[in-house]
């Protein structure tokens, strides 16, 4: 089957000429042919135009069009400008369009060179493709901020432009060879239009005049114009013959030169051509007797088939040079036992015979040419290498499984081993995890990511610090998170390694949710944390249904389809079972068996899928507007949430038990009384007695679990009613604080909605109650302590630090610490800290008000807050 690759242009000449208008050649201009060389610029401008209308112009082509078209117009922008200036009028307009004219074309010879380097399979970030092919980093960044931001300076767009010009130079025109010559050799210099009609003419007369077959008339017009130029004008001369005989001629001739420079390479190679066997010496001499012996190759005009032969021939030859683009169509034989059969790349596949064979079969040879298959190169072997090698690893680690079943995510780049830790809320089951990943050199750990603020999802990260011995680790997430160190922009994006993370801002559950959308080649997923669940979304405690419907149907649901959705907890079946009692349709049915049969279903669907599953997402489906009586997206917003939380199981899938006494109800694992606090007490960091008095409250509200129950915990200590769950914490005195609080307890104490609590969850959230509490006796305690800590620093009291000069004496208690304060407890403590560190210390302690006005007893107490040595 022949295969052709089509140009736009009818000629390799063609192109090469619009390169040399494009590109002039150093030496041949002078500065009054500005003139000329604008004229030029503009009509291969028009030139690259025409093509573009006909299809098939190689991108780098075109992009030096638009490059150099914006040029063209800012130069004549500026001398409008000037004129303008000059008359009284303004140019702001016009540097206007140069900039944008500037930005469109930079812009589109960035995208479309690195999109078409792009790999099917999975798609690399642009730095990544840029760099595989060598494209300034520089230059994706100004591709970037022309797209997405303000447009840059004209002067920024006008020294890109020009480097972006030179830089397809190197990577594309400096490589086309002319037709003629082999490939790897350069154009030779003063080669033009003028050169290559004066070497045409001279062939032509030597041709056609009485000494064509004269070996010296030859050698002199190949000393003349050299070899390049002489094939040049015999190419020419057989696509367009002025005669049968003179394109029969000019084949004999291109043998001949061919030949001897065949000859020439061939003497000078150092090692043999491996499949070269046979005897062929024969050069120019040769060639020129072979010529005049009488053997001469003319068709016959009585013979039609010779006829359609020569006709065919020329006709296949034509075809010929339009083969290829970023390579000439053709390229000529570096040994002579080589024919001239061409690959994608232009080197030679097959033998000739010898050269007394060449002159029958010469005729022919393109029409063999045209038949060959002309295999398509592989531009995207090296990223695809590059993408098999390189992936993005996640791993789940559960939390609390069978409480609030939350999950943190452990991303990893293979290529890099750069990580990030998300949500890591309990750092009692975090911690192994990173630690042997970390020791094992798996994993360099980079930062932590936090979702939003809630405890059981950014509560673990100081504790998570000190157990990794990681300090200075990053924290990065809503500005109310623990610790945090950094809040990225809505939208910002940073690398891990080869991975793009983007940062979206999702506020409803809480006012600082953030999903993490993260993309390496063509694996996408987004971290969501409790803004979207399979199947359901978090509850809205700061937001409402306005700012809900956005985060959902606006800002995820514009993901790519295919981006595997990785939530903050396993809400999956109880999400599911609310679906079905509104809308019943294949993808529904779909995630119900799988949740029946699967205890964790993170990663396994996409935002594809909840479009179709998620009635949350579906806010314009007639079902879920006649279930929800509304027809406004965020009114069906609002009442899809008002159902699910008054969406109570049990009347739904069971019989609720009936309650029984306290008593009968009473946990088997727990007696009044006990004088030693039990290892669950021991874990939450609560005495024996605060352990009786949560006892107490539970065995007052507690029933037995309902026979079907196989939770080991619930069938023996029994479980509470989420209703009972307000009135329980009411009688221990540490009521919720609002409704929102109350909520989300309920939320952790029954994830599944299935209507009761269980004992090792409601001691969780009494402890955490307990240690907020902040009763008098704790707050005079505190307040305390700090008196005392500031005194040690201020050495104000006798005796408390020996040898210190303002120890001695009664006096006075200092107001603020100094910098010498500073300097003598670091010498005390044998620590060597640099004076630099310790003015920014005092700095940062009273907002920057001056060394010398030291740290105050209240700013004090605020760094020791801030610290974690005092509560708040």
């Amino acid at each position: 089957m022949v295969q052709y690759i089509l140009t736009p242009w009818r000629h390799h000449r063609e192109l090469l000429e619009v390169r040399r208008q494009f590109y002039p050649e150093d030496g041949q201009e002078t500065p009054g042919d500005d003139a000329t060389r604008s004229r030029e610029r503009h009509g291969a401008v028009a030139r690259v135009s025409v093509w573009m209308q006909r299809g098939a112009c190689p991108h780098l082509v075109e992009s030096t069009a638009l490059l150099t078209a914006a040029i063209l117009s800012d130069a004549a922008s500026a001398s409008a400008s000037a004129a303008a200036s000059v008359s009284g009028g303004g140019g702001s307009a016009g540097t206007y369009a140069a900039r944008a004219a500037y930005a469109a074309a930079f812009s589109r010879f960035v995208t479309g060179l690195l999109d078409g380097h792009q790999d099917k399979q999975r798609k690399l970030s642009m730095y990544s493709v840029a760099k595989t092919i060598g494209l300034p980093a520089t230059f994706v960044e100004l591709r970037h901020q022309a797209t997405h931001e303000q447009l840059p300076s004209l002067a920024k767009l006008r020294s890109a432009a020009r480097k972006a010009l030179a830089w397809i130079w190197e990577y594309y025109w400096r490589h086309l060879t002319d037709v003629a010559t082999d490939a790897g050799t350069q154009d030779a210099p003063g080669t033009g239009a003028a050169a290559d009609a004066a070497c045409s003419e001279a062939v032509v007369e030597l041709l056609e005049g009485e000494d064509r077959d004269s070996a010296e008339a030859k050698g002199a017009l190949l000393s003349r114009w050299g070899e390049d130029a002489v094939l040049r004008a015999l190419e020419s001369i057989t696509n367009a013959p002025p005669s049968t005989t003179a394109m029969l001629r000019a084949l004999r001739m291109t043998r001949e030169v061919l030949q001897a420079r065949a000859e020439t390479v061939k003497k000078d190679e150092t090692m043999p051509d491996a499949g070269a066997g046979e005897d062929d010496s024969t050069g120019l001499a040769q060639a020129q007797a072979d010529a005049s012996d009488g053997t001469e190759v003319r068709p016959n005009a009585d013979s039609e088939s010779d006829s359609e032969t020569i006709k065919s021939a020329r006709r296949d030859r034509r075809k010929l040079w339009s083969l290829g683009h970023t390579t000439p169509a053709t390229s000529y034989p570096t040994n002579a036992t080589e024919l001239i059969i061409l690959n994608s790349s232009a080197s030679f596949l097959s033998r000739t015979p010898p050269s007394t064979c060449l002159k029958a079969i010469l005729p022919f040879m393109y029409r063999l040419i045209a038949r060959r298959a002309i295999p398509k190169p592989r531009l995207t072997s090296v990223t695809a290498a590059l993408t098999r090698t390189n992936a993005m690893h996640i791993q789940s680690i559960p939390m609390w499984v069978g409480s609030s079943n939350n999950y943190a995510y452990l991303v990893r780049d293979d290529k890099t081993g750069d990580a990030v830790i998300i949500d890591p809320a309990n750092p009692p089951e975090v911690a192994p995890v990173l630690k042997k990943a970390i020791e094992s050199k798996e994993i360099n750990l980079t930062a932590i990511v936090n979702t939003h603020h809630h405890w059981d999802h950014s509560g673990g990260n100081k504790k998570l610090l000190a157990d990794l011995g990681l300090g200075d680790l990053p924290i990065i997430g809503g500005k109310q998170c623990e610790a945090v160190t950094k809040t990225p922009a809505d939208g910002s994006t940073f690398n891990l390694g080869s991975i793009s993370v983007k940062a979206l801002y999702t506020p409803c559950h809480t006012q600082d949710s953030i999903c993490w959308f993260m993309q390496d080649g063509d694996q996408k997923v987004v971290f969501t944390g409790d803004t979207l669940f399979i199947g359901g979304c978090g509850r809205f405690f700061e937001g409402n249904a306005e700012e809900m419907h956005k985060a959902l149907n606006e800002t995820l649901a514009s993901l790519p389809d295919d981006t595997a959705v990785y939530p903050g907890h396993e809400y999956t079946k109880s999400n599911v079972k609310f679906c079905v009692s509104i809308l019943q349709n294949d993808a529904i049915k779909k995630l119900h068996d799988f949740a029946e049969k699967n205890q964790e279903t993170q990663g396994k669907f996409t935002i594809g899928d909840e479009k179709k599953h998620n009635v949350f997402m579906r806010v314009s489906d007639p079902e879920i507007l006649k279930a929800t009586g509304a027809s406004d997206p965020v009114e069906v917003m609002a009442k899809l949430r008002e159902m699910k939380n008054n969406f109570n199981l049990r009347t739904v899938f069971r019989t609720p038990p009936k309650r029984k006494t306290a008593a009968a109800a009473a946990p088997a694992s727990a007696t009044l009384g006990r004088k030693r606090a039990s290892a669950l007490a021991k874990q939450h960091n609560l005495t024996a007695r605060e352990e009786s008095e949560i006892y107490e409250a539970w065995t007052l509200f507690a029933e037995p679990a309902p026979e079907s129950s196989r939770d080991p915990d619930a069938r023996k200590n029994g479980v509470m009613p989420t209703t009972e769950v307000r009135s329980a914490l009411a009688a221990l005195g540490i009521p919720p604080s609002s409704r929102a609080e109350q909520a989300e307890f309920i939320e952790v104490l029954d994830p599944d909605g299935e209507g009761f609590a269980r004992y090792e969850d409601f001691f969780a959230v009494c402890a955490l109650k307990y240690h907020a509490r902040g009763d008098d006796e704790a707050d005079e305690r505190r307040e305390r302590e700090a008196e005392e800590a500031f005194a040690l620093f201020t050495a104000s009291k006798p005796g408390d630090l020996a040898g210190s000069s303002r120890g001695k004496g009664k006096a006075p208690a200092a107001d603020v610490i100094t910098l010498g304060d500073l300097k003598r407890v670091a010498a005390l403590l044998k620590e060597e800290v640099s004076d630099e560190v310790l003015r920014d210390m005092i700095l940062e302690a009273n907002g920057g008000a001056g060394v010398g006005a030291g740290v105050a007893r209240e700013e004090f107490a605020d760094v020791m807050r801030r610290a974690g040595v005092f509560k708040s």
